[in-house]
């Protein structure tokens, strides 16, 4: 499972560490009724396909630093590659590495199939399943849904991921250097959130 996706699910896991325990005291004041246990539930998978999205969109652009910097002989920072990239669209990006990156044809095909789902999560959900506060069934099948378009979004996740450190040992590089290329990034990508959270 790629790195981000780990901190994912700890950060998930977390959260609903502090929702549970906050969902006790609750529970004593005023039990929650069926429909707020749905809403709940439908909200989570909600927030978790969109991060795993997010996530393959993030990992994409990694494939394209780990591919170029290598091949232009570490000349330029991940930091300058992935500005580059961070201003492409899921779909330039994918359609772009499927040529440039000559992915091959399983690794596209999947890439397809997220990029379908992330755009109906994006662009469709709501016209499929906006009635949800109405309907117990409806919530039930969203749910489900949106699991099925998530598990595609992480398959894709980590395949993106695995391919770019195939394409980092293919290249020359240790399994310690290339764990230390994905330290390196994560320190450089939580420096640069930090940045911004502080400038806000």
């Amino acid at each position: 499972m790629p790195l981000i996706a780990r901190l994912g699910r700890i950060a998930v896991a977390c959260a609903a560490g502090d929702a549970g325990r906050y969902a006790a005291t609750l529970i004593c004041e005023h039990m929650k009724t069926q429909e707020d246990l749905e809403t709940e539930e439908f909200l989570k998978a909600l927030g978790f396909a969109v991060f795993c999205a997010q996530g393959l969109e993030y990992t994409m652009v990694n494939l394209f630093a780990a591919s170029k910097k290598l091949s232009q002989g570490l000349k330029v920072t991940v930091r300058e590659l992935m500005d580059a990239r961070y201003k492409n669209t899921l779909g330039m990006l994918i359609n772009n590495a499927a040529t440039s990156l000559k992915l091959s044809d399983e690794l596209r095909n999947e890439l397809q199939l997220a990029l379908t789902e992330r755009n109906w999560l994006t662009h469709h959900f709501f016209r499929e399943y906006g009635a949800i506060g109405i309907s117990s069934e409806l919530r039930k099948k969203a749910i489900e849904r949106i699991t099925a378009a998530r598990i595609a979004i992480e398959q894709a996740w980590e395949s993106v991921h695995q391919e770019a450190i195939k394409r980092m040992k293919d290249a020359g590089l240790s399994e310690q250097q290339v764990h230390d290329n994905i330290e390196n990034a994560l320190d450089e990508y939580l420096a640069d959130v930090n940045v911004k959270r502080d400038s806000a």
